[in-house]
């Protein structure tokens, strides 16, 4: 079990995080996390796979684990290609749940996973990252150049959301911006 402390809901939703980088192994498998991100605080999400770039070689993974009860999202993946989340129940989140960040991701496999209750961040405890998480999506999307099979959404405002950028924003664009073949809406 990966979970920060009890007080973390009271302490304004500020819970712990894990960032993955590139390295020779990034597998999680079987795990439960929980009371884990920090809401409203960019890059700080339970489980993050965060800049890996083209992960092909390493096969980077999420599998078999439960995410649950956390302060912002569930899975994010952002500028890391060729991981796999498969086989994982996220359940009562706020903002969108599996997530894909700007637009440049590809090549990932999102599998036989469960997500239920995305709910939305407004009021006092607010901290939105992006106007739409007042309406989370369970998976949002912003390139359709990834795997999507045998998932389930349930009790998000949206079930699957397709937010596609015609370029990458952010660190994507750092990346993408003169790529003549990188566009998430062709």
């Amino acid at each position: 079990v990966i979970q920060s402390d009890p007080g973390s809901e009271a302490d304004g939703f500020f819970g712990g995080h894990f960032m993955l980088r590139k390295g020779k192994r990034n597998e999680i498998s079987g795990i439960e996390v929980t009371r884990m991100g920090q809401r409203g605080v960019l890059a700080r999400y339970p489980v993050h796979f965060h800049n890996m770039r083209f992960a092909f070689d390493i096969k980077p993974f999420i599998k078999d684990s439960s995410i649950h009860d956390n302060f912002q999202r569930c899975v994010v993946v952002h500028e890391s290609h060729g991981v796999t989340i498969a086989n994982n129940v996220a359940f009562n989140t706020s903002g969108h749940c599996f997530f894909l960040e700007d637009g440049g991701e590809h090549g990932n496999v999102f599998d036989n996973n469960m997500g239920v209750l995305a709910k939305p961040m407004v009021g006092s405890a607010g901290g939105q990252l992006i106007p739409t998480d007042v309406t989370p999506a369970i998976f949002w999307i912003t390139n359709p150049n990834n795997t999507f099979s045998n998932n389930v959404a349930v009790g998000g405002n949206f079930g699957f959301w397709f937010g596609m950028p015609v370029k990458p924003r952010n660190l994507g664009k750092i990346y993408w911006d003169n790529d003549p073949f990188m566009f998430p809406r062709q």
